[in-house]
């Protein structure tokens, strides 16, 4: 399951915790306590990689009851020690627009995307089953104000 740092895993249905103003410029940290790649997807948005660092870190469960069958999932919630060495830049087929990124196992991968179609959307991990297994949540971007038209 996906979710913020701070929150740890959440479902899909738990509430938005990505709410996000219009034409922000937001530097995304996805990071990957697994043992496994994930293809992370942003709908709607183009994004560039920045780059990743190695993390230390250990997961603290968090068990959780799926609302609509009863069945316990093991979450987790992340508690990073530390940042290991110094940034990698993205590989050379990173450079450019994209809007799936592979987050490595053991790394935190950082994107930078503005924000520019309102609306509600999800990230999610691309691996169909992971997908069918609550590894996506939605964002929202705020409509535009009178501020932030550009």
């Amino acid at each position: 399951m996906l979710g913020p740092v701070k929150e740890g895993s959440l479902f899909f249905e738990d509430p938005t915790t990505e709410v996000i103003q219009h034409n922000a410029v937001e530097i995304w940290e996805i990071y990957n306590p697994t043992v496994s790649a994930h293809p992370i997807h942003i709908h709607l948005v183009e994004f560039q990689v920045l780059n990743r660092q190695p993390f230390k870190g250990k997961l603290i469960p968090k068990p959780q009851k799926f609302m609509h069958t009863g069945e316990v999932f093991q979450g987790a919630r992340l508690e990073i020690e530390s940042l290991q060495g110094k940034p990698l830049p993205p590989q050379l087929e990173e450079s450019g627009p994209k809007d799936t990124v592979i987050a490595l196992p053991g790394q935190v991968t950082r994107v930078i995307a503005r924000f520019d179609r309102e609306g509600l959307y999800v990230w999610h991990c691309h691996l169909l089953s992971h997908e069918d297994y609550h590894m996506m949540r939605p964002f929202r971007v705020l409509a535009p104000t009178s501020e932030n038209k550009h």
